[in-house]
């Protein structure tokens, strides 16, 4: 489903600030082929390994109106 999507979002793509194995595989894969990468990730549970694959939201509505654009 990567390979078919324009873009690839991640909503809360942590458990604390641990990533979800899974996630961060389709992730990374995605940055791999170049898609361009968004999650939502609370300030509470931000890594800084995120910043490598994404651009975040720490706000819903915010990723709506990009996704949206």
């Amino acid at each position: 489903m990567v390979k078919q999507s324009d873009v690839v979002v991640a909503y809360r793509p942590t458990y604390g600030r641990s990533f979800h194995e899974g996630v961060l595989t389709e992730l990374h894969f995605a940055y791999f082929l170049r898609k361009r990468t968004l999650c939502y990730v609370p300030r509470k549970e931000m890594n800084e390994m995120i910043l490598t694959y994404c651009e975040c939201f720490h706000d819903e509505n915010e990723l709506l109106e990009k996704l949206i654009k």
